[in-house]
């Protein structure tokens, strides 16, 4: 249930818990839905895959998520092993000495434990916890980005496959008028220049359906790549858009509480700041070996103890490749995050929701009003021109704005899209869409 990444605690071990049943929760969920997935020999009778089934599907099987979970796993691990002390050395001595008179035989134990002034600052264990913190906002700002990568190139290929079936009408409408006109031409009722705009017509319908099934093949391969999934012959349903939360502050709340683009900003500059940090101290002063020493002569029957401390001094080596990394991320993350900040964050929300509430204004105004008024026009002029009552230039200028109209239908759709995934992306907010 990928709606449940929404907010996630600041405790490193309970956001991995956290993560934990999000990652188990989407991989179930998309495991019950594979079975409507399978090759199409095996699902003949399955017409129509909806959106949400392939969404959910993908979790399991798309190549996006399981880079997400690789690349998550492989931070994590450097997030801990940074904080672990190097582990100690054991060295063992056995020492034989024969004289003229005697042999005598000796055991020393040498224990020594490597520390760095960044550990015993406390100072690697901080950027630890934050390297960790880090991890878990890059999973679950991954997760989203699969998400709405996965969408859009859904959304794309359903969109050719509506365009292949509009080319496919209206290329049969311009040659059932090219028919009619062709007959009248011949009798000398209608000017050749109406029968060659039609005739025209047919062959340009005919070339841009070709290529509109050659978009929707790429699209189609394309899809499957990214979700893993066998979706020859299935017919793509309508994509859903997303209900979107219009409230600013409550908007700008979460982005601060999700892994929104500001707060895995703020993250990489802290994690930035915290290396160089460590790095400073480390170089500051000597890595500290403290040793102990023990040792037995059985012969003499003597025990020996003792205590001792290995320097490391940073003289040549002073962590000069940590710090300059460490300089470079945090510049590099300083400037995102400026960049990003050149307008305040709840001014950017306004901004997001007004663009995607005016393409929800725009798609019911075409959907609702535009084009049930022209295709009824168009209708009313089809039965105009049988009847001999409207000439060809007119129907083909109403034939010419339906078909404009069927197409910024199309494409309003996946304008709201992406408007919707700026502002999931913007905040951090799985869409509640998904959610069975």
């Amino acid at each position: 249930m990928l709606s449940c990444v929404t907010g996630f605690p600041n405790a490193v071990n309970k956001e991995d818990n956290q993560m934990r049943k999000i990652i188990l929760t989407l991989t179930l969920t998309g495991m019950a839905f594979l079975p409507s997935l399978v090759p199409t020999h095996v699902r003949a009778e399955i017409q129509a895959i909806s959106e949400i089934e392939i969404l959910r599907a993908a979790i399991k099987t798309s190549p996006d998520y399981q880079a997400v979970f690789k690349n998550a796993a492989e931070e994590k691990a450097d997030a801990q092993q940074e904080g672990r002390l190097g582990n100690p050395t054991l060295e063992l001595k056995s020492v034989r000495t024969s004289t003229p008179v005697d042999d005598t035989q000796s055991y020393d134990v040498e224990i020594e434990q490597p520390l760095k002034l960044s550990q015993l600052t406390g100072a690697r264990t901080i950027l630890s916890n934050t390297l960790y913190e880090q991890a878990e906002l890059r999973e679950q700002h991954g997760i989203l980005q699969a998400y709405w990568s996965i969408k859009t190139l859904y959304a794309m290929a359903w969109q050719a496959q509506e365009q292949v079936k509009l080319y496919t009408d209206f290329q049969k409408r311009a040659q059932d008028v090219s028919d009619k006109i062709g007959k009248s031409v011949k009798a000398g009722q209608t000017p050749i220049s109406e029968g060659s705009l039609f005739a025209g017509d047919v062959a340009k319908f005919g070339s841009d359906l070709e290529k509109t099934k050659s978009d929707s093949a790429q699209l189609r391969l394309q899809l499957e790549k990214a979700t893993g999934l066998n979706l020859s012959g299935v017919v793509l349903e309508k994509p859903i858009l997303p209900a979107v939360e219009r409230d600013i502050p409550t908007l700008e709340s979460q982005a601060y509480q999700n892994a929104s683009l500001v707060r895995l900003l703020e993250t990489d500059l802290r994690a930035a700041e915290r290396q160089k940090n460590a790095a400073l101290a480390d170089s500051a002063l000597p890595e500290i070996a403290p040793r102990f020493i023990y040792g037995r002569n059985p012969d003499e029957n003597e025990d020996s103890v003792g205590f001792g401390v290995v320097l490391t001094i940073p003289l040549w080596d002073r962590n000069q490749s940590e710090r300059q990394k460490a300089d470079a991320s945090r510049l590099y993350a300083q400037r995102q995050l400026d960049t990003l900040q050149t307008l305040p964050l709840s001014e950017r929300l306004v901004r997001i929701v007004d663009a995607v509430d005016l393409l929800d204004r725009r798609i019911s105004a075409l959907n609702d009003k535009a084009l049930p008024n022209y295709r009824k026009g168009f209708t009313q002029a089809q039965k105009s021109f049988n009847a001999g009552q409207t000439d060809a230039a007119t129907l083909w200028q109403i034939r010419e704005r339906l078909f404009e109209t069927e197409q910024q239908a199309l494409d309003a759709i996946l304008e709201s899209i992406e408007a919707r995934r700026i502002l999931s992306l913007e905040t951090g907010i799985m869409p509640q869409e998904v959610t069975p």
